[in-house]
């Protein structure tokens, strides 16, 4: 006779639930829209021909946000941590325009796709109609950095409208920042002309050797002139436009914007008078000093016309003068940087 025996198998099953909450977000100051670049009403040329890492455009935003739970189901949830996700941006302008995207939040760079979970967190439900400063709010800076990156050959965006970065829940959040109408980008090698003829003559009134009565500026004796330049306004660009001047100068006078004349007879450099060559900052004149640049403007003016205010004077290096003409050459340079 045969023996069976028999057993039971118990199991054991423990059903839990977890339910997650995602974030609504918005911004608690007077912070404006969410979409940051919008190339139907900011200037929509960029820039080629500049050096493979250059900073083309940069934009720095602060804003005070604030966030609070959507639950999905009802129950008691934990502490939801709030994040910034970075999107994948590389190739968004197309793969052969040699442009990226960088975006710094609070200070930590991010090139590629991720998730910067914060150290903030909320448990507060959130209510509609309800007062936003009963929610967590906390202040941001985030940085988005428009790089050259390699040879610009075409743009061909991926996408006309694209998210940089969004805040709330992790991977996905409820507060977007976007990029609107790249297809309306273009590069441009068009920067700045000078209007008129680019040589400029400058005729100084006559000096009397009677008025001369010591070294250094000869003040009320001047010419005021302008250097124009009339500049693309339709870059997306926060390049500077910078102003340098080169010419004769006379040593330990550099700093002082002071430049040796000739004696239009001899054609000897005069060793009692120079010329002095200021410029107005604020109704403010400067000298220049020698080859040291200087700004004159911006394109994130986004201005067509810029007049450069520039003042030639006299510099008597001595007492005694001499009756003469005088001439000297100057040569001013135009950068980007």
């Amino acid at each position: 006779m045969q023996m069976i025996k028999s057993c039971l198998l118990i199991f054991s099953l423990t059903v839990c639930f977890y339910t997650r909450a995602d974030l609504t977000c918005g911004f608690s100051d007077n912070y404006v829209g969410k979409t940051e670049f919008d190339f139907k009403t900011i200037p929509s040329q960029i820039p080629s021909g500049l050096p493979v890492g250059t900073v083309i455009y940069s934009k720095t935003m602060n804003f005070k946000t604030w966030c609070a739970k959507a639950p999905r189901s009802s129950g008691v949830f934990d502490s939801e941590y709030i994040y910034f996700n970075v999107k994948n941006l590389d190739g968004v302008f197309g793969r052969e325009s040699g442009l990226g995207l960088s975006i710094t939040i609070n200070g930590q760079k991010f090139r590629g796709a991720q998730s910067l979970k914060t150290d903030y967190q909320t448990r507060t439900l959130f209510i509609m109609g309800s007062p936003t400063d009963r929610y967590l709010n906390f202040d941001s800076e985030v940085v988005v950095d428009l790089i050259k990156t390699g040879e610009n050959v075409t743009l061909d965006p991926q996408s006309n409208t694209v998210v940089l970065f969004d805040i709330g829940s992790v991977g996905n959040g409820s507060l977007q920042f976007m990029m609107r109408n790249t297809s309306m980008l273009s590069f441009s090698t068009q920067t700045c002309d000078v209007t008129g003829d680019e040589n400029y003559r400058v005729t100084l009134p006559p000096l009397s050797i009677h008025d001369v009565s010591g070294t250094g500026s000869t003040p009320g004796v001047s010419s005021d002139f302008n250097i124009n330049l009339f500049c693309n306004s339709n870059l997306w660009s926060t390049l500077g436009i910078w102003m340098t001047l080169t010419g004769p100068g006379i040593s330990g006078l550099e700093k002082q914007g002071v430049f040796s004349f000739k004696d239009k007879a001899t054609g000897e450099i005069s060793n009692q008078i120079a010329m002095q060559i200021s410029r107005s900052e604020e109704n403010i004149w400067t000298p220049i000093s020698l080859g040291e640049k200087f700004k004159v403007g911006s394109f994130e003016s986004a201005l067509s016309n810029i007049t450069i205010p520039l003042r030639a004077g006299y510099y008597a290096l001595s007492n005694k003068q001499s009756v003469g003409e005088y001439q000297t050459t100057l040569i001013y340079t135009i950068k980007y940087e």
